[in-house]
């Protein structure tokens, strides 16, 4: 039966062949014109089609070259799609029309024999070479011409088939007259005519309104934004009087008024300082060294009685297979083993990709990873998993950093890739970073030894911190050490405003990078002014925020990853669902290194590295590296650091120096549940407002007895985060105690050591 069925296939696509090569040859008879074949093709062609046999050349060619390609016959789906039936009514119209010239009142007897008879005598003419001239449709055009004209008559047939044409039209191109006209009807009605009288009614009426609402939100931003002095209102309330803002109502804008205001709340809830000072914040800070963290004690290990077994197993399994290998090498990992493979040649590398679960069953391990070839190399490499996983300690790999890149101040370590070198990543090159894996596959981990290797590196004037953390359990730990610039957002609202913030830092940068005429960050710390830190922002899971706020969120670093690199902001987002909603398209595009733990499958690999592989990962910290420099992501075990060690790298960091943010900075980043709430005056925080002068004077006598001040100055002296000190810097030169800015030098004092105020 197996011999006879492919002999009936093997004699149907002979048959398909020669179909094909018939119907061209025909084709090429036809257009030449030459040869007894040619004519009687060219008249079955008439003889259908008529005055338009070219259709049936067209349909004759594309029907043989898919038959010659595909080896196939068309498909119904091809045949008889959306465009095809378009082209169909729009070639029957044609013949229709054609044919309607000799379409007379009789029966479709007599009509079709003398329609017939005119086709019979064009052909007649062609074997004779004489002179002729096709006038009907053919067959198909005269068949359709004489049921039309029977229930339309002849002029209703016309006009019935130039609507078949526009129809057609219409389907081909996806043109919709329903939508056509609506847009008109649209455009004319917003038109100046259609609308004159109407806005000539509402011209005083919205004249009053807009004037009643911008002087009232004028009033409540001046309000918002105005800065501390002697009389003011305590700054981390916004006060407004309810008696003012009944004095700007009117009957219908109570609704817009609030609305107004909400937004206004909103837009304005940091004040418009600079959100990261420029300033060497501590001079004296000290980083720690790596004997705060553990050292790694592994056991030796001899593992040359399994490496001899498995590839005792591996050549034994390929051959069953009739695959012809070697084990040429193996390198032996943390977690895994890669044996490298020689195959013979004509080895088809699809055949041992096929191999995975069979190489899997004969070791009897969980899964193996095949990489065919190897990246640079003419060999097959076969990872299999160790029967034991050694550990790898952030500090042993800290510890094997270059010379070449120690004064990186983003340099991170990940981990140990399978010949036992340490890797790391160059935030500053990456330049931003996605980091995707199931639960419990190592994610967090990764993420702790990102900011601890940070923390062991940079000073708080080198480098920044914004940590995002809407499951509120993995990075409140942070809270308290100098690199923050706010203390660890952990609601979802807030952390878009936070998002929001930092492109308006974004685009400050940039301004002061045209002011000095300077491209990047590197630029501007080349020069002879205040360094600007780096800020590298990191969400622990996405997944959160894109349920809450998706569109501000994917607005935000959409923003910040394209053009966020050279203002030295970078970005690393984190999360437990390698999903399409989660991962967009925005995102990926965006963030081109990437990270994948484990995951559950194929599909959640490609959503991360946009290729299988993570799926195969043993968990544990497993990992695929994919930098943006190279299309073929490494396999790592990731670097492991404990909570003990975290918690002494912070509780170092919390006593070299207290934390550089305003606490106010994080509680104005209000939720749209606490906006709603408006302040009355006369309320008891009145106390804030007497501890703020109570500070100024204190930096008053300070700075008249020292006769300089700045506001790196101020935070030394008094141990004040930037801001504070910055908003006390202005105060001072608004009330005409120091004079202006003078580069990076101190404020000079314009008030005499005698002089009292």
């Amino acid at each position: 039966m197996g011999r006879k069925a492919r002999k009936n296939i093997i004699t149907e696509n002979k048959i398909r062949i020669i179909g094909a090569i018939l119907n061209l040859f025909s084709i090429c008879g036809i257009i030449f014109q030459e040869g007894s074949f040619a004519a009687v093709s060219k008249a079955g062609a008439i003889y259908l089609f008529g005055i338009y046999y070219i259709f049936f050349l067209v349909a004759l060619f594309l029907f043989s070259g898919y038959m010659l390609i595909k080896n196939a016959l068309p498909k119904l789906s091809i045949i008889f799609n959306k465009k095809m039936i378009g082209i169909y009514l729009i070639i029957i119209a044609l013949l229709t029309l054609a044919s309607l010239n000799f379409y007379h009142k009789e029966t479709f007897e007599v009509f079709m024999k003398n329609h017939l008879q005119i086709i019979n005598s064009s052909i007649t003419l062609m074997f004779s070479n004489k002179v002729y001239a096709i006038k009907t449709g053919g067959m198909i055009g005269g068949g359709f011409s004489f049921l039309f004209g029977m229930l339309l008559s002849v002029n209703g047939a016309k006009i019935f088939s130039y609507v078949l044409i526009f129809i057609g039209i219409c389907v081909i191109t996806g043109f919709s007259i329903l939508d056509f006209i609506k847009n008109n009807y649209n455009k004319v009605k917003e038109s100046d005519l259609f609308n004159k009288k109407e806005e000539h009614k509402e011209k005083e009426v919205e004249d009053k309104e807009e004037k009643s609402n911008k002087n009232f939100m004028s009033s409540i931003s001046n309000l918002f934004l105005k800065e501390v002095d002697e009389e003011a209102k305590p700054e981390e309330q916004y006060i407004v009087d309810l008696k003012e803002l009944d004095q700007y109502k009117t009957k219908n804008d109570s609704k817009v008024i609030l609305e107004d205001l909400q937004k206004t709340m909103e837009l304005e809830q940091i004040k418009e300082e600079d959100l990261i000072p420029n300033n060497n914040s501590s001079k004296e800070y000290v980083l720690p060294t790596l004997d705060i963290l553990k050292p790694t004690k592994n056991k030796l290990k001899d593992r040359n009685k399994m490496v001899q077994k498995v590839s005792s197993i591996l050549v034994q399994t390929l051959s069953e297979y009739q695959v012809e290998a070697q084990v040429v090498d193996a390198h032996i990992g943390p977690s895994f083993t890669q044996y490298e493979l020689t195959i013979k040649t004509g080895t088809k590398l699809s055949k041992i990709l096929s191999l995975d679960k069979e190489l899997s069953l004969s070791l009897g391990v969980k899964d193996v990873k095949i990489e065919a070839p190897i990246p640079g190399k003419k060999t097959v490499g076969i990872e299999v998993a160790n029967d034991e996983t050694d550990m790898v300690g952030l500090r042993e790999i800290l510890e094997k950093t270059p010379l070449n890149k120690k004064d990186n101040k983003l340099l991170v370590a990940l981990g140990k890739n399978v010949m036992g070198l340490a890797k790391f990543c160059e935030i500053n090159k990456t330049p931003h970073l996605l980091v995707a894996g199931s639960t419990g596959s190592g994610k967090s981990v990764c993420i702790n030894g990102i900011i601890i290797s940070i923390l062991m590196r940079a000073k708080p004037d080198e480098v920044k911190l914004m940590l995002i953390d809407p499951k509120k359990v993995e990075l409140g730990i942070y809270n308290g050490i100098p690199h923050l610039m706010r203390p660890v957002v952990t609601d979802p609202r807030q952390a878009s405003v936070a998002l929001q913030k930092l492109v308006e830092e974004m685009e400050r940068r940039f301004s002061t990078f045209e002011k000095n005429k300077v491209k990047n960050i590197e630029g501007y710390n080349s020069l002879n002014i205040e360094k600007m830190p780096y800020i590298v922002c990191i969400i622990d899971e996405l997944a959160d925020l894109m349920m809450v706020a998706s569109k501000e969120v994917q607005a935000s670093i959409m923003r910040i990853t394209q053009m966020a690199r050279a203002a030295g902001i970078h970005l690393i987002v984190a999360t437990q669902r390698p999903s399409t909603d989660i991962i967009t398209g925005v995102v990926k595009s965006n963030i081109p290194s990437r990270i994948s733990f484990a995951v559950s499958s194929g599909i959640d690999s490609r959503t991360i590295l946009d290729q299988t592989g993570a799926e195969k990962l043993l968990g544990k910290g497993d990992m695929l590296f994919k930098p943006i420099d190279d299309n073929n992501p490494e396999r790592i075990q990731g670097a492991f650091v404990s909570d003990e060690e975290i918690a002494k790298v912070v509780d170092y960091a919390v006593a070299q120096q207290i934390e550089t943010h305003v606490d106010n900075l994080f509680m104005n980043l209000e939720t749209p549940d606490t906006k709603n709430e408006v302040k009355v005056e006369g309320s008891k925080d009145d106390e804030n407002n007497d501890d703020e002068e109570a500070f100024y004077n204190e930096v008053l006598d300070f700075a008249i007895n020292a006769g300089k001040i700045s506001a790196s100055l101020i935070q030394r002296h008094f141990r004040v985060g930037y801001n504070k000190a910055a908003r006390t810097i202005d105060t001072l030169e608004e009330r005409g105690v120091i004079g202006p800015s003078n580069g990076s030098k101190p404020r000079e004092v314009l008030i005499p050591k005698e002089e009292e105020i």
